[in-house]
């Protein structure tokens, strides 16, 4: 695991999961252990007694002497204690005029004294302590102030629906849910583009927060703590508890348990798989008061905590605490740069305030440019001898030298085949076309067909990525054509990063990585054009592919086998088809942020959910095949509803699994999730012209062989001719003597169906 572990797993889980108490308990004392509480001084044959003179500081940092005057305090509770020596005495300050005497206690031994003053109903409100040795016949005199305590439940008043709207996000709790088998409570941080960033959860008890873990959503993992991070309810300023924790990620579950989560929430059931972890000390303090103000909205008095878990070296996080409000402002230092969020608005306890607007803030971008085509292409060849200028005459031998040598307005770079080992990333700003599988240096064509230019990246280090960036074997600034390649050999790196510009790959396999592509448009100088990813193959991936408010995307017979999430899509248009998924851990298609997507002629084959909805989306899901997933689709929340299903085939596959109670409207007719959920197999037909088989059918009858992933149909399959009769969905090729050119479902029909006959 690595050491930084994803700062929002830990520190944000530690800020957001403080900020959701909505109940807890009154009455966290020192309990009543052997107390008298009936004389001011008690008398024995100890060796030894203690005469406090006790003072009360309140939070605006004036002092009082206690007793009577105090009417806030009711109660002394006064711990002396040393190993397994302990005296507990409970004076009433009814009988106390501002000092307390206690004998009996045993000389010779270092005593920790601890001293809470309780109101009268029994809420702890001051609190102080120190050391002392105690001589034989002494009675020691000491004045002791006790510290005002701040209870967590009067700053972090927040019921669920309460939203915090910072410069950088909105947060908003989500109400009750289950993480890992435990009732809790969920927070979302949600940037100002709608998409969903992370989740947390928590615990609340009499004597204080216990921070279970957290999500993150676009990274699909997950983050435990254990044991459970502990906040103390109580603390005072110049507090400080420390204790040691260990953090765990991995991979996120799709092990879907609806009777196990209540209906306001949009979390799943989750379990930690295939962990790593590292265990830190966690220190949390109270450092004093001070104002808060942004643009909009101003906090005079703020409470300040500090947490610092000592994962990866950085500063520790500082809270302002804002009372019956709760965070209002979080400071702190990555890689070296302060960072701060503040609430420019906030929905509370039925109180708005400020600025509670969420508009995103897009930076200005330039026109994508088109990768050229140049007559003064720049050669690869690993057998070349060390030196070239790039030429098919004189190549270079390493791709490194031809990155390095790629002129300003953008180049092409012609690979021949062979096996290429990195010692560093590639990166180019500037449009470019990479092109594998030339036989020779100077050949007209690549090979047809072939992704024999292998990239080896199992020689990478993460001390090699670009700071801020993550890591991978290309980048890509100014976007560009890439075929012919085959990358590999590094599950820390992804393959192929894109930021900008039109994106063309085809003809290119990724295995054994993190991430096979990712296009990821993070406000770059170059506008993202258009997307076309075709004939590739995607094996043993954390992710396939993914891809972060691009625009219209166009992705066309890709195979992925055992990733552990197949295509990732948020805020993007366009068609998803002819796309095999097979053995995913988690789901073959995630479709969020009101990605409008055409998916059909696809297919989701043995493993987890088929496609999950986050987030608005509502893509129009027909013509794809199922098979042996625990769920055929699944909204996250009910703001995500398709605009149709239809003409689909479910072997061995429940229809949806619904956090809500929203209604799906298809293209006929009105249907409740409820309906679809709870269908028997083989019943009448109750979605919208879907092609209901049995489960016992054989899927040799469907398929030529699925035993052996061949997932071509044969004469007589129910899926030939039984897919969408809009003509655009037509088939491009007959591949089935006898069949029509009617949509066959599944990835071997439709127009994108042209693959390699096999």
């Amino acid at each position: 695991m690595s050491m930084k572990m994803s700062r929002h797993i830990v520190f944000r889980t530690a800020v957001a999961l403080l900020t959701v108490l909505t109940v807890i308990l009154a009455g966290a004392g020192c309990g009543d252990k052997g107390s008298d509480g009936i004389t001011t001084e008690i008398t024995g044959k100890g060796t030894a007694a203690l005469a406090l003179s006790i003072d009360l500081e309140s939070a605006s940092g004036s002092s009082q002497k206690i007793g009577a005057k105090s009417a806030a305090v009711s109660l002394l509770k006064i711990e002396i204690t040393s190993g397994s020596v302990a005296i507990y005495r409970d004076i009433p300050v009814s009988t106390t005029s501002g000092t307390a005497t206690i004998a009996d206690i045993p000389a010779g031994l270092d005593m920790n004294i601890l001293v809470t003053a309780f109101s009268s109903a029994s809420i702890p409100i001051y609190r102080g302590g120190f050391t002392a040795r105690f001589e034989s016949g002494q009675t020691l005199v000491h004045s002791l102030t006790l510290k005002y305590l701040y209870d967590l439940l009067d700053y972090f008043p927040v019921a669920s629906g309460s939203m915090w709207y910072f410069n950088d996000r909105y947060d908003k709790i989500n109400g009750v849910t289950t993480f890992n088998g435990q009732s809790c409570i969920e927070r979302q941080s949600i940037d100002y583009n709608g998409y969903l960033q992370s989740s947390d959860f928590y615990q609340v008890s009499s004597d204080g927060i216990r921070i279970l873990g957290s999500i993150d959503h676009k990274l699909y993992t997950v983050g435990t703590i254990s044991p459970p991070l502990y906040i103390p309810r109580y603390m005072h300023v110049g507090q400080t508890y420390s204790a040691s924790h260990t953090f765990s990620r991995g991979p996120y579950s799709s092990s879907y348990a609806s009777n196990a989560v209540t209906a306001q929430s949009s979390a799943d059931r989750v379990v930690l798989l295939g962990t790593s972890s590292v265990t830190k000390t966690v220190t949390v303090s109270l450092s004093g008061l001070e104002s808060v103000a942004s643009s909009s909205i101003s906090f005079p008095s703020t409470l300040v905590m500090d947490l610092s878990i000592d994962i990866d070296g950085d500063s520790p996080i500082k809270l302002n605490l804002a009372s019956g409000i709760g965070i209002v402002r979080e400071v702190e230092s990555e890689s070296g740069a302060i960072v701060t969020s503040v609430v420019k608005g906030y929905v509370v306890g039925g109180v708005t305030a400020g600025d509670t607007t969420s508009t995103p803030t897009i930076p200005p971008v330039t026109p994508p440019v088109t990768p050229p085509v140049t007559t003064g292409e720049l050669w690869v060849d690993s057998n070349a001898v060390a030196g070239g200028n790039g030429t098919s005459s004189n190549p270079f031998k390493t791709l490194e030298e031809a990155f390095t040598a790629l002129p300003s307005t953008g180049g092409e770079i012609r690979v021949v085949a062979g096996s290429y080992s990195l010692g560093q990333p590639l990166t180019s700003n500037v449009p470019v076309i990479i092109t594998g599988s030339y036989s020779s240096p100077g050949a007209l064509q690549p090979v047809a067909g072939a992704y024999s230019s292998t990239f080896d990246i199992s020689g990478l280090s993460l001390s090699s990525v670009p700071q801020g960036k993550s890591p991978a074997a290309i980048y890509l600034y100014g976007g560009g054509r890439v075929g012919g390649i085959g990358i590999s050999g590094n599950t820390s790196f992804t393959g192929l990063v894109y930021y900008g510009g039109l994106v063309e790959v085809g003809n290119c396999s990724f295995s054994g990585l993190a991430m096979g592509i990712d296009l990821y448009n993070n406000g770059g100088t170059v506008t993202p054009g258009t997307v076309n990813m075709s004939d590739l193959f995607i094996y043993s991936c954390g992710q396939g592919i993914t891809v972060t408010n691009w625009g219209d995307i166009h992705l066309n017979r890709i195979k992925a086998d055992q990733c552990s999430i197949g295509i990732l899509v948020e805020s993007v248009w366009g068609d998803i088809s002819n796309v095999i998924v097979t053995g995913t851990q988690n789901p073959f298609f995630i479709i969020s942020s009101g990605s409008n997507l055409d998916l059909h002629n696809n297919m989701c084959v043995n493993g987890s959910v088929g496609v999950k909805l986050m987030n608005g989306a509502s893509p129009y899901i027909h013509s794809n095949i199922f098979v042996s997933t625990s769920t055929a689709v699944h909204e996250f929340d009910v703001t995500s509803d398709p605009y149709g299903f239809e003409y689909n085939i479910l072997y061995d596959s429940p229809g949806y699994f619904d956090e809500g109670s929203s209604t799906l409207t298809l293209t006929s007719n009105p249907l409740s999730f409820t309906d679809i959920n709870n269908s028997p197999n083989n019943a009448p037909d109750p979605y919208s012209n879907q092609v209901l088989i049995s489960d016992t059918t054989a899927l040799t009858s469907i398929f030529r062989a699925p035993a052996s992933l061949d997932y071509e149909l044969v004469s007589g399959s129910p899926a030939l001719d039984s897919g969408n009769m809009a003509a655009k969905y037509n088939d491009m090729s007959i591949r089935v003597s006898g069949s029509g050119i009617r949509n066959d479902i599944g990835a071997f029909g439709g127009p994108g169906n042209s693959w390699p006959s096999n």
